[in-house]
C-alpha cells in the first residue's frame, strides 16, 4: 500500500491497528506528540510551522469544551428569558381576553367588554416610583333567563346572586360581562 492511500485511511478514521503501526513506519510521529516541553519550546521560539493533525485536533477540542461549558450557562439563561417572555405575553393576552371570559361565562364575545388596565400606578411609570396604588379588576355579569313558575323574563346583574324581574318592553337584557378597574389607594405602614 502506498503512502498516499494508507493517508487516506488512517485520516478517514477507519484504519486497523496494522495500518496505523505500517503508517507511523512511513511517517514516523513528530518529537512535538511525545513530549510536552518540547512543543512549549517550540511555542516559545515561535518555532511551530509544522502543524500535526492531532495538534489541530486538541486545539479545536479544547475550544470546543470552552463553548459547550459557555453554551450551557448562556442558553440556560437564554431559554429562561424566552419562557419568562411568553408567560408574561400569555398572562395578559390570554387570560384577560374575550375568548378566556366567553368560554368561562358562556356569553358571545360580542357581549363582552373589557377596558384596559390602567397604567398610573406602575412603578416605572413616570414619575418613577411608588404611586401607593393598585387598580382592583371588577367583573360584571349580566345573566338572563325565565321564571320556572311564571315563565316570565327574570335577569340578574351580579352573576345570579339575585334576579330581578325584566319587564322591561322595548329592549331585553342580554347576557353580558363587564370588565373595568377601580384604583385603590394603599394604605401607609
Amino acid at each position: 500500500m502506498n503512502r498516499q492511500d494508507l493517508a487516506k485511511i488512517v485520516a478517514s478514521g477507519k484504519a486497523t491497528s496494522e495500518q496505523w503501526d505500517e503508517y507511523w513506519k512511513v511517517e514516523p510521529p513528530s518529537p512535538a506528540l511525545n513530549s510536552r516541553s518540547d512543543m512549549e519550546d517550540d511555542l516559545e521560539r515561535g518555532d511551530h510551522d509544522s502543524t500535526d493533525l492531532s495538534d489541530v485536533v486538541a486545539a479545536v477540542d479544547t475550544v470546543r469544551e470552552a463553548v459547550r461549558s459557555q453554551h450551557t450557562w448562556v442558553s440556560s439563561a437564554f431559554w429562561i428569558w424566552i419562557a419568562w417572555t411568553v408567560f408574561s405575553f400569555l398572562q395578559t393576552s390570554v387570560w384577560e381576553s374575550k375568548f378566556r371570559y366567553a368560554m368561562y361565562y358562556d356569553v358571545p364575545s360580542e357581549h363582552i367588554t373589557l377596558l384596559k388596565k390602567p397604567h398610573d400606578c406602575d412603578f416605572l411609570k413616570a414619575p418613577i416610583g411608588s404611586k401607593e396604588c393598585h387598580f382592583d379588576k371588577n367583573v360584571e355579569v349580566t345573566k338572563v333567563g325565565k321564571d320556572t313558575k311564571t315563565g316570565r323574563p327574570v335577569v340578574s346583574h351580579n352573576s345570579g346572586k339575585t334576579w330581578d324581574w325584566d319587564d322591561s318592553t322595548d329592549i331585553r337584557s342580554v347576557p353580558s360581562v363587564w370588565v373595568s378597574y377601580t384604583r385603590v389607594e394603599d394604605e401607609n405602614e
